[in-house]
């Protein structure tokens, strides 16, 4: 089973893709649509969207795939619950949603159509979705027997040794504190609890912090080099989003002051936690640390890389 997350603008668009008839499409499961007919659908969609007029993005897609071995065990009803259980897991609750099943492709799959403007007229959190996403597949295949693919989240870590039983021991830990932590200092604590150090990385000319160092039982390991996703702009622009969506949902509040130590209310001014940390002065992506078995923890691509902004992902009619 794997998922993917895309956001739009358009109900119409999307609508007119998941319920083409090419794709043999079948509607098995709906939350507060009245009628299912298209047309019907999306003015139900828009209507509800229309309660929040600052979010330009409230179309939510999620496409749920699965191995064509799996296909005997996921029968309408077996899907819906899968898909209903995702989007639990996912925090996605309390909001209008379409499942529809497309027997188009080789694989079995269906796409999730959901408000990202809940009941309330409330916005519906994207932050972390992707680490929610990894833990969430992975509870529902074992809950409902279905296939592991290929994966980290699926290595067999009774047989690892040395070096890299250690690597996936912080892989494993990071997994299940970044999605929990707000801010460097935050995930700093969590991880100790793990015993597992973080240090940040800097270059030594600028003073910018470009990477993060994770450390346990004597190994080292840049944050790229254990999974993308846990690199150091990847890790920062979900603390950045996180703080970002609350500080909105903070002041739409009258009665509330905001959040506690975002005295100016913007990212930068908040991360005050992260001066606190140990840090490492690195020189054209080298590091004084000891490295392991040759085990590198050269971050050089990060410190490369600039924070981006999530690239816009249209739908593809096809």
């Amino acid at each position: 089973m794997m998922s993917k997350i895309t956001k739009g603008s358009s109900f119409s668009g999307l609508l007119n893709y998941t319920l083409d008839d090419k794709k043999n499409a079948e509607i098995i499961a709906t939350e507060g649509l009245n009628d299912f007919d298209k047309d019907s659908m999306i003015r139900g969609f828009e209507t509800q969207a229309s309660m929040n007029t600052r979010v330009a993005k409230k179309v939510g897609h999620i496409s749920l795939n699965f191995l064509p071995e799996d296909a005997p065990k996921l029968s309408n009803k077996g899907m819906a619950d899968v898909a209903k259980e995702y989007l639990k897991g996912m925090g996605i609750v309390d909001t209008q949603f379409a499942v529809v099943r497309h027997y188009d492709k080789n694989h079995t799959h269906c796409h999730i159509v959901f408000n990202r403007i809940n009941n309330k007229g409330k916005t519906i959190s994207d932050s972390n979705e992707h680490f929610k996403n990894a833990r969430i597949c992975k509870e529902l295949k074992k809950k409902y027997g279905l296939t592991f693919s290929e994966g980290k989240a699926n290595v067999n870590r009774e047989r690892l040794k040395g070096t890299e039983k250690t690597k996936y021991q912080i892989y494993d830990a990071l997994v299940e504190c970044v999605p929990k932590s707000k801010n460097w200092g935050e995930l700093t604590l969590n991880l100790i609890k793990h015993d597992i150090n973080l240090e940040l990385k800097t270059n030594g000319t600028t003073g910018k912090t470009n990477g993060v160092v994770f450390s346990k039982d004597d190994c080292s390991f840049s944050g790229s080099k254990i999974d993308k996703q846990f690199s150091y702009w990847n890790i920062e622009r979900g603390f950045s989003q996180k703080f970002e969506q609350e500080l909105s949902q903070k002041s739409n509040s009258p009665d509330d002051e905001g959040i506690v130590g975002a005295s100016k209310g913007t990212w930068e001014d908040y991360q005050h936690s992260v001066s606190n940390l140990p840090t490492i002065s690195s020189y054209g992506g080298s590091s004084p640390l000891s490295k392991p078995k040759n085990q590198p923890i050269d971050d050089e691509e990060e410190q490369k890389r600039k924070m981006k902004p999530r690239k816009t992902v249209e739908y593809k009619m096809s």
